[in-house]
């Protein structure tokens, strides 16, 4: 299935708020897993989110982090994509089969 990058960043916050992650936990998570998929590691991008969200469902993974200032302007400083920034990319592919399964968490 092709996705616009604003529709397949929107699926990815909704899926990460409805397993109980915090709007920006769910906010931070989307923009890597769209920067992720946009240069070529579909590893572990949207291929890599159902494990997100068992982890948030399960308690693994922390679901109200906030990301600090500095770790931003660390990772923007070394060419890490920061949201907010822009892609390349107008648009992505995501199999039907991870589409289904992203769509049992909202």
């Amino acid at each position: 299935m092709r996705y616009d990058l604003n529709s397949a960043r929107k699926l990815a916050i909704r899926v990460c708020v409805a397993s109980g992650a915090s709007k920006a936990v769910a906010l931070s998570l989307a923009e890597a897993t769209i920067a992720a998929k946009c240069s070529g590691r579909s590893s572990v991008g949207f291929a890599h989110l159902p494990d997100y969200m068992e982890g948030f469902l399960d308690g693994r993974i922390a679901s109200t982090e906030e990301p600090m200032g500095d770790q931003i302007e660390r990772l923007s400083s070394k060419g890490i994509h920061i949201p907010g920034g822009s892609f390349v990319k107008e648009e992505i592919d995501l199999p039907s089969s991870l589409v289904a399964t992203l769509e049992k968490y909202y």
